[in-house]
């Protein structure tokens, strides 16, 4: 058995509260809308959780979402050329859809993103039940990208085409990169409240654009660097990653790195750029930071022990590096967890 949720023609055109306020499902959810922001929560009947909206600027809306639900929850739309872009950051779950009933369908996994854009004439995204989701949608209406191009010429060629009236549909998914991840933790574990809170999230939805729309430009365009990496050389890189991994406490220096992974220095550089979007030592810092917030959650050990597991020998040098990837210090992350 499935729930379905059809949203009437033009919905996202009109916003999350005003479309709330048109379905009027009230045997699936309750809502409250308070301002400019919006909440809605599963009847215990069809799941637990929430769903939380909020208008940033005229043309730019943000959704959190993080909920369970018992039964499959099927989601549909019509869709057209006038409607946000939907920037959606999947941070755990798994889901499926369509962007058009002529379109293959998709799946869309723990740490991957989507963008859609002029969707055809029947979207639909699948929840499945008993998974947690966790995800940020960004709503953001052509004219509001507009108001920062020169006749578009910033944009990929595909996405040009997709701001004209006459566009097909765009469709693109990603992996969510380091940098998107930490956009992604300072929106949900935000530090402030009221018009602080409001200019902060605001500037990291606007982070998390940028972040989307520059790895589509990546894929999309020429590559602009003159270094091929050998096959041989690709296997080095992972061996160095996994080093790496093995020794996250005590890592090793960059030449000794690339000695025991059977390469260079310049190609190790240009190796973990290339596959991995970053710096081998910015690599570390995100594997340490993810792991120091696994270890967190899973509240077994306290901050000072977390620090030392993950290779901090000062604790202060932690909350710091922590407190600059997440947004929020360790001890309060751990403490609201």
């Amino acid at each position: 058995m499935a729930i379905e949720l059809i949203f009437p023609p033009q919905a996202m055109q009109q916003g999350f509260p005003k479309l709330l306020e048109q379905m009027n499902q009230s045997s699936l959810y309750s809502y409250e809308i308070e301002g400019i922001e919006a909440r809605l929560e599963w009847s215990k009947m069809v799941g637990q959780g929430s769903v939380r909206f909020a208008y940033l600027r005229p043309g730019l809306q943000i959704s959190i979402e993080n909920h369970q639900m018992k039964e499959k929850l099927v989601m549909q739309g019509q869709h057209s050329h006038l409607d946000p872009w939907k920037f959606y950051f999947l941070v755990s779950g798994e889901l499926s859809g369509v962007v058009d009933r002529s379109a293959s369908p998709f799946t869309l996994k723990t740490g991957e993103n989507c963008l859609t854009a002029c969707s055809g004439d029947r979207a639909q995204m699948t929840y499945y039940d008993h998974q947690t989701y966790l995800a940020v949608t960004i709503l953001v209406d052509p004219w509001f990208l507009k108001t920062f191009l020169e006749e578009q010429s910033g944009l990929p060629q595909p996405l040009q085409q997709a701001m004209k009236t006459s566009a097909e549909r765009f469709f693109h998914t990603g992996a969510t990169s380091p940098a998107m991840q930490i956009a992604l933790h300072q929106i949900l574990y935000c530090p402030y409240e009221g018009f602080l809170r409001q200019i902060y999230i605001e500037s990291k939805a606007l982070e998390l654009i940028v972040l989307k729309l520059a790895q589509i430009d990546e894929q999309i365009s020429p590559p602009k660097h003159n270094v091929t990496l050998q096959p041989q050389d690709i296997d080095c890189i992972h061996n160095a990653k996994d080093i790496l991994l093995s020794n996250i406490e005590s890592p090793p220096s960059l030449l000794e790195l690339a000695k025991k992974a059977g390469t260079n220095d310049y190609k190790l550089k240009i190796g973990f750029r290339q596959l991995f979007g970053t710096t081998v030592f910015g690599y570390l810092r995100n594997q340490r930071m993810e792991q120091a917030r696994q270890l967190l959650l899973e509240k077994q050990m306290n901050v000072s022990e977390v620090a030392q597991t993950v290779g901090y020998s000062s604790l202060s040098r932690f909350s710091t590096a922590f407190k600059n990837y997440f947004g929020i210090t360790p001890k309060t992350y751990q403490k609201n967890s």
